[in-house]
């Protein structure tokens, strides 16, 4: 049977795969000082409110678009990942310091390499335990990959006596490219040298294989793609399905992916062959608008949101005949075409929120695209025929920073706002005609 502390840590766990849990930044409006990102966090009954009930009407206000450093986190997984179309298509990034910060304020340290193996099973339960009576918010994030830790599986197995690391040592994650056989980065307190020493220690581990390509050693475990049940979550790093996959580690970084050529690409990027998504002007800008915004997660994407197309993705996400969709997203008029579009979330004081960041062509593109976009979320249906965005959205801040149109979706006290889809949000809102 399992005891009483083991089911609270699944539980706990568990939660924490879904949402992040993290606090309300003692940050002001758009262009404080104190980003949301790296700064002071607060906790509790002591952050400030404000919002009572829905009015059926969205508040708008002059995003304050002061230019601010992006985060270090978005910028430096970015520059890890391989420029290519299928990565460009989909990209989940998470800064999890403003998280590690948030429960910092509670008390609950943040285990460290003394703090031994079964650290973060102990600071789960504790901070399940003896911080239930705190005010706790729970804030949405992007999914995670298995490398983090911050996943499903890393609620049911720990990395640290096969690797050496875990949670502990995450500040922060990427996905890129096809679900199926994503690629995976994480940045932190990494030490490449002490990991490998790890494994080759590591007598419950399965056995791998070293490949070496243009210089650089990875780790590879079973057939590409190919999972086994009997291997579901093996140390090192086995996945869900019992697939090992290939493991790359530098001091700072680890990476994660599931075929040879992947992890190639990876190295590629590292060796100047190929330019990363850091290179490409549109995510670069988006990175650094939201710093502007506030945002600890973020998905990217530079598919084309042409009408049709999203109307296509949004009934198979709400389960509605396409001509519905269309309808719906046709009651307020679409935007102009522009290059990427990035949907995250943020957090101010009191109040998490959803944050949306589109890069048009040009300025003048911009402009007329946030008066577009802002009418839509006050005025516009949901697609699922749920209700309209107005009776999730309390306020918006929205602006421009030269090509990026910037948007802060602050919700009403239900927090309906969360239960909604990041692709729900994309593909409900910016779409072009």
């Amino acid at each position: 049977m399992i005891n009483r502390s083991r089911k609270l840590l699944i539980v706990v766990l568990l939660a924490f795969a879904g949402t992040a849990l993290i606090a309300c930044s003692g940050g002001g409006d758009g262009g404080d000082e104190d980003s949301p990102i790296g700064g002071e966090i607060q906790i509790g009954p002591t952050a400030p409110q404000g919002r009572f009930a829905s009015t059926g009407q969205v508040e708008q206000s002059r995003l304050n678009t002061a230019v601010k450093s992006a985060s270090p986190r978005f910028q430096q997984l970015l520059s890890q990942i391989p420029s290519t179309v299928d990565n460009r298509r989909q990209v989940w990034v998470n800064d999890f310091l403003p998280i590690w910060d948030a429960w910092e304020s509670l008390g609950a340290s943040r285990p460290t390499s003394d703090s031994g193996i079964g650290a973060m099973e102990q600071f789960y339960a504790d901070l399940g335990t003896t911080r239930s009576g705190t005010n706790l918010f729970s804030r949405p994030r992007m999914p995670s990959p298995r490398i983090s830790g911050f996943d499903i599986a890393g609620a049911l197995t720990n990395s640290y006596a096969a690797l050496g690391f875990d949670q502990r040592n995450i500040d922060g994650s990427a996905m890129a490219g096809p679900t199926v056989q994503p690629l995976e980065v994480v940045v932190g307190d990494l030490d490449s040298s002490a990991i490998i020493a790890t494994l080759g220690e590591c007598a419950t581990c399965r056995d791998h294989v070293v490949v070496e390509y243009d210089g650089t050693t990875f780790y590879s475990w079973g057939l590409e793609l190919i999972g086994d049940l009997n291997d579901r979550f093996a140390p090192p790093m086995y996945d869900h399905a019992g697939r090992g996959g290939r493991l790359l580690f530098r001091d700072g970084i680890a990476m994660r992916t599931l075929t040879d050529d992947r992890m190639k690409s990876f190295i590629d990027v590292s060796n100047g062959t190929i330019p990363s998504l850091l290179d490409e002007p549109d995510f670069e800008l988006a990175a650094a608008a939201h710093a502007i915004a506030g945002t600890y997660a973020a998905w990217f994407s530079d598919t084309p949101f042409e009408i049709n197309d999203a109307a296509a993705i949004s009934a198979s996400l709400s389960s509605v005949p396409v001509a519905q969709a269309i309808s719906k997203l046709r009651e307020t008029e679409p935007l102009e075409e522009f290059n990427l579009i990035s949907i995250g979330w943020g957090v101010d004081t009191g109040t998490a929120y959803a944050t949306i960041v589109i890069i048009n062509p040009d300025e003048p593109t911009a402009e007329r695209n946030a008066q577009k976009l802002a009418t839509r979320i006050t005025s516009g249906s949901q697609v699922s025929g749920e209700g309209t965005w107005a009776s999730l959205v309390d306020e918006i801040e929205i602006g421009t920073s030269g090509r990026a149109v910037i948007a802060r979706l602050l919700p009403h006290p239900d927090q309906g706002l969360f239960s909604v889809d990041h692709l729900d949000i994309a593909y409900g809102l910016a779409v072009y005609e």
